[in-house]
């Protein structure tokens, strides 16, 4: 009896961690359902995600807006609107004719006013997104931006040239984001890593990020070459490589395409070798200016997360 009752003194302590690691192990497992039950189900209802349907169209807007705090110190703030739309027509070919017609000929944009903070935000860039089935068809549009036409009989192929990984990096964040972006939006022809597809990677992760026009895109590509992509820089998709375009700011933060009247600083990235082509990027103000009077107002409008199935018109 005596040597019983040593016995347990002895291992009294070994008792006790076994209890506390028993009632932290079902602590666990109780944490863990209730969250699979009560929390996860909310937060796949709330949380930001693309529509379900194999085939839709979503016109996704990149804002800024400068708002007044406290002490009246003007903060600039990024935001997004977006709309997604629903083929209304069996031929999705043909949808896609008719709305692309729409924002090739004159968009109206109209971003609702924000009483708040009595300002109206305005539209950085414009992003339209197609996916049919598993592929996405992306393009991007601003100002003074040529705006092409697209084939829609025939879905662009997908591009040989893809990347290992891609992360976002911004200095006011400790840890970069890894951006997942899926093999169907490697499409030849497609303009990906532009500002306003950048947010709308990180809207979708459903992660904390800060974004403003300081942050940093690096890749790793296809022969394990790391790269860095800044706010200016952007790719455009082709068969078997990809090539970097330079987007333009003002002191405002309005982006000027590369099309405006400064050229392009492209680079042609394939497996043989890179070229590029540097030019002058000095601007004349006062010829701004003037030819800025001569461009229509090509900006568009999205503001809130809604999805239509039937025609759209542009005004919201």
């Amino acid at each position: 009896m005596i040597d019983n009752i040593t016995d347990f003194c002895r291992n009294f302590t070994y008792y006790i961690q076994l209890i506390l690691f028993l009632l932290y192990h079902y602590y666990n497992k109780a944490m863990k359902y209730a969250y699979e039950v009560l929390v996860e189900p909310i937060y796949e209802q709330f949380r930001l995600k693309e529509p379900i349907e194999d085939q839709w169209m979503q016109i996704f807007c990149l804002t800024n807006q400068v708002n007044f705090n406290e002490f009246g110190w003007d903060i600039s703030s990024y935001n997004s609107y977006k709309k997604n739309v629903l083929p209304y027509i069996q031929d999705f070919s043909v949808f896609m004719e008719n709305e692309h017609q729409i924002l090739l000929s004159d968009p109206i944009i109209k971003l609702p006013y924000e009483y708040e903070f009595e300002y109206q935000a305005e539209v950085v860039e414009t992003l339209l997104v197609v996916k049919n089935k598993d592929d996405y068809l992306i393009r991007s549009y601003v100002d003074n931006k040529e705006r092409k036409p697209i084939d829609w009989k025939e879905f662009p192929p997908r591009s040989n040239a893809a990347f290992l990984y891609v992360e976002y990096n911004h200095p006011k964040m400790r840890n970069p984001v890894e951006l997942k972006i899926p093999a169907g939006m490697y499409l030849e022809e497609n303009e990906l890593f532009t500002p306003s597809f950048i947010f709308r990677c990180l809207e979708y992760l459903n992660v904390y990020f800060y974004f403003d026009m300081n942050y940093e895109i690096k890749y790793m590509d296809s022969e394990c070459n790391e790269k860095v992509l800044t706010c200016n820089d952007y790719l455009v998709f082709h068969e078997n490589d990809y090539e970097v375009k330079r987007f333009y700011f003002d002191n405002s933060f309005d982006i000027y395409s590369d099309k405006s009247d400064t050229e392009s600083e492209t680079q042609i990235v394939d497996d043989d070798d890179s070229t590029v082509e540097e030019c002058d990027d000095v601007h004349d103000d006062n010829d701004e200016e003037e030819e800025d009077t001569d461009i229509k107002d090509t900006t568009s409008l999205a503001n809130s997360d809604v999805t239509y199935s039937g025609s759209f018109w542009w005004i919201f």
